[in-house]
Order: C-alpha cells, then structure tokens, then sequence
C-alpha cells in the first residue's frame, strides 16, 4: 500500500484528500465485511453441529455385509 505523505516538487500545499477517503472508506467496507464473515463462520459452524448431531440419532449406521446378521 502506498501512503501519499508529499509530492515530488512540493508545489501543492494541500492535503490528498480524496486519497485519504478512498482509504477510510477501505478500510470501514473491509471491517464489515470481516466482521460479517465471523457470524456467518459462527452461523455456519451450528447448523453442521446440528446436522451431524441430527445424523448420528437419527440415521442407523450401514452395515456391511462382513457384520450383517446371519
């Protein structure tokens, strides 16, 4: 990332203003887009903990034919 700090022959007395709200508004999409994919990490982690708790009650494991009853 490259920082604007002075121009090359300091002829503009100004701040870079636009450059600095493009970063600003970087740097706040960036923050809520990571802290949304931490919700959804959460969101996502439940529902798998539900469907392999839900499978190991509900669906009765296979069985082979070297253990099938005789």
């Amino acid at each position: 990332m490259i920082l604007p700090i002075t121009h090359e022959n300091m002829e503009a007395r100004r701040w870079p203003v636009v450059t600095l709200v493009i970063i600003a508004i970087c740097f706040v999409i960036h923050s809520v887009v990571a802290a949304t994919e931490r919700s959804q990490t959460r969101d996502l982690n439940a529902l798998v903990s539900q469907a392999l708790a839900y499978h190991a009650v509900r669906i009765p494991p296979i069985v082979t034919a070297r253990y099938a009853p005789s």
